[in-house]
């Protein structure tokens, strides 16, 4: 009698099986093979940040900007010269969107809340530069920048607990603190000059010993946010800022606190910067300074 012998039935192996791996894939095959949609994100913030920018004097829209801080001339009004930060802002933020669309990247899905507040930054920035010639310096111009201040604070919190290459500081710890820096220095112009605007009789700006007063809130909300952050970078357009209300002081005559607080200012945060390097190098953490 021959015995039948039933040869055992192969299953298919799900992790060998070639269709299923070509029809499906990881989700970080998709994101390596295509475009980085938090990239895109950015990049399309970044150039709207421009836009805002340029379509008001593009088009005569309004007041200028510029034409709106000369009105609402009090003794925090940086030197025009100050604002030719911007460009450098406006560079990073292109620079850094077009790093982060590149099909290969994968840094700016691990960054992913720092680069999507950065966006945010960005199409904050682009709104307040329609707004303002339109409406002047009013409270809805003062909120637009302390969400950007929130939102860029938060994410530089974030990166100060990561592990970053010369890349991620480059492409996204560099932008990000230095347009915090900055808005965190024009929240407080923005609302001294929204003060002025209104004719706030209590509180004027014009008058320096409530400028000075004003400027050094904002060197102690400087210091604290350097400490905490642990930011750099994020110190250097802060004290761009009080360089050229400095120098707007000296060369406005009979302002001798601002340029002496300003000065002060300036000094107190390269102390501390000095401070947190001796402890970064003391203590040895894996805390990263940006």
């Amino acid at each position: 009698m021959v015995i039948p012998v039933h040869e055992p039935q192969v299953r298919p192996d799900p992790l060998n099986n070639t269709s299923a791996h070509h029809s499906g894939g990881s989700h970080s095959d998709r994101t390596r093979s295509g475009v980085n949609p938090v990239g895109v994100v950015l990049l399309a913030a970044a150039l709207f940040q421009i836009i805002g920018a340029v379509l008001p004097a593009v088009f005569d829209w309004g007041i200028a900007v510029n034409e709106r801080s000369f009105q609402a001339q009090h003794p925090l009004v940086p030197e025009g010269a100050a604002f030719s930060i911007w460009s450098l802002i406006y560079l990073l933020g292109v620079v850094s969107g077009i790093w982060a669309v590149l099909p290969a990247n994968t840094r700016p899905q691990r960054f992913r809340f720092a680069v999507l507040c950065l966006s945010l930054i960005f199409v904050m920035n682009g709104f307040w530069a329609l707004w303002v010639p339109f409406r002047g310096f009013d409270p809805a111009s003062v909120i637009i920048i302390v969400i950007s201040v929130v939102a860029g604070l938060s994410a530089l919190m974030q990166l100060k607990h990561q592990k970053l290459d010369v890349k991620d500081i480059l492409f996204v710890a560099l932008p990000l603190a230095l347009v915090t820096g900055w808005v965190s220095a024009a929240l407080t112009v923005n609302i001294t000059s929204a003060l002025v605007e209104s004719g706030f009789a209590a509180f004027d700006p014009r008058v320096p010993m409530n400028s000075g007063f004003v400027l050094m809130v904002l060197v102690l909300f400087a210091m604290t946010m350097i400490w905490l952050t642990r930011s750099r970078l994020y110190a250097l357009p802060v004290m761009w800022a009080l360089f050229w209300i400095l120098s707007a002081a000296v060369n406005r005559d009979q302002l001798p606190l601002m340029a002496a607080l300003a000065g002060i200012g300036i000094g107190f945060i390269l102390v501390e910067l000095v401070v947190i390097s001796l402890r970064k190098r003391k203590d040895r953490s894996d805390v990263m300074e940006i």
